[in-house]
């Protein structure tokens, strides 16, 4: 109760109107025991409510100074994950990239199929005999261990052309002095002797002349050539050159047996072939002839090519 009056002592004195209730003195004239409501601002008055014990009335006052702010409160859960979005459109293409590096060689293939034969070429009236000329080395069994050149005719047979044994006054330089079949032309049956002559003229051995005989009239108005090799590097002050062709040629007039059909000097024309800068294909050097004479026998190969066309 005390604490019931401090409070409507503090609401007075802050003019704050209340009406409270209290339990009246009965009135002199009822019958019956009724609840008084002592109000400071209406007087006493009876009311009809049961319950007297309720704030009847509250006047508002001014307007209070705003309160500090409250204490912040804690943070809440965190949420759930929200649904993936939807891809994008796709972006602008890029810019090309520098070429890469070279990837390493390849392994090689297998090797192909060995082609069919070609057909046989027509004959003409070219080229009527070319002849392999092969270098036969001293002391092997053939030749008698003198050496000389294996020649492979047309036909394919091959026929040896040895050196003959050092005489007195003689010189083996290992140049093919013997026989051999030719064909065409020639009767297969018919051998032509072929020896060269060579000569020192006080610094270097030249060729004089390579000589046929027993040539057949058969081959007669027939051009006869002898071919051969030079070496790298060859003498100075040459008209040659390294690793030139040069094919020596003389016509064939009315041969007969016992004679023979020389090529030297007095007879024939020599020319260097060679593929020229840029080529692929030997080619004859027409500005320029070489007499036999003008050949040192240290400036070829080892090895001569006899050749017979029209």
């Amino acid at each position: 109760m005390k604490k019931l009056a401090l409070i409507l002592l503090v609401l007075t004195f802050s003019r704050v109107a209340v009406a409270y209730a209290v339990t009246g003195t009965p009135a002199p004239s009822s019958a019956k025991s009724d609840t008084a409501t002592n109000n400071y601002f209406f007087g006493n008055t009876i009311p009809s409510s049961a319950n007297l014990n309720q704030v009847l009335a509250l006047l508002v006052g001014p307007k209070g100074d705003v309160g500090p702010a409250g204490v912040a409160g804690k943070d809440g859960f965190v949420g759930l994950n929200g649904q993936n979005g939807k891809d994008g459109l796709p972006g602008a293409p890029g810019a090309v990239g520098p070429a890469g590096p070279a990837g390493p060689a390849g392994k090689d293939g297998l090797n192909g199929l060995n082609g069919s034969n070609g057909s046989s070429g027509a004959g003409g009236g070219g080229n009527l005999g070319a002849f392999a000329v092969i270098p036969v080395a001293a002391n092997t069994s053939e030749c008698n261990g003198l050496g000389g050149t294996k020649i492979i005719a047309v036909d394919g047979t091959p026929n040896l052309v040895c050196n003959g044994a050092v005489g007195a006054n003689n010189y083996s330089l290992g140049f093919a002095d013997g026989t051999v079949a030719l064909g065409n032309c020639q009767p297969s049956a018919e051998t032509v002797t072929v020896t060269v002559d060579r000569a020192f003229n006080g610094e270097e051995f030249r060729f004089t002349s390579f000589n046929f005989d027993n040539i057949s009239n058969v081959c007669n108005g027939k051009h006869l050539s002898v071919n051969m090799k030079t070496t790298n590097p060859v003498s100075a002050n040459k008209p040659y050159q390294s690793n030139d062709q040069l094919v020596c040629t003389t016509l064939i007039s009315a041969p007969t047996a016992g004679s023979l059909v020389r090529v030297n000097d007095a007879t024939a024309t020599c020319y260097a072939w060679r593929i020229p800068v840029g080529g692929t294909v030997l080619t004859a050097d027409t500005t320029t002839a070489i007499s036999v004479s003008e050949i040192n026998t240290l400036d070829f190969t080892g090895a001569f090519g006899f050749q017979l066309r029209n």
